[in-house]
């Protein structure tokens, strides 16, 4: 089947129409898998990281057991002091605005 364009040329059944259109799902399908790679790259790291800090949370927890089975009172007003201190630094008072008064020199005449 040959389509004779406005310009003179002639083709067969591939329009400009379908050639762009063509052109555009293969640079989606790129830009489809590279995303799709990215993706499972950050989803490797985030598990990676999650299993690291889940085994240093239970290394901490195994030194810490026999403190806390030994001492709990001791232990309970570590937990509070320290919940005190994190509150105090998180909480803040807002930003602190120092207003300077300009001097003022008298004027001679």
């Amino acid at each position: 089947m040959s389509v004779d364009y406005p310009n003179g040329s002639s083709g067969s059944a591939h329009r400009p129409e379908e050639t762009a259109a063509a052109a555009a799902k293969e640079i989606i399908g790129k830009a489809t898998d590279r995303a799709r790679a990215a993706l499972e790259s950050a989803t490797d790291q985030v598990s990676d990281a999650y299993s690291r800090a889940s085994d240093k949370a239970k290394d901490i927890a195994d030194t810490v057991d026999p403190f806390v089975q030994e001492k709990p009172y001791l232990s309970l007003g570590l937990a509070v002091l320290g919940g005190f201190i994190l509150g105090l630094l998180l909480a803040g008072r807002g930003p602190r605005t120092i207003y300077v008064k300009p001097v003022v020199t008298p004027r001679s005449h």
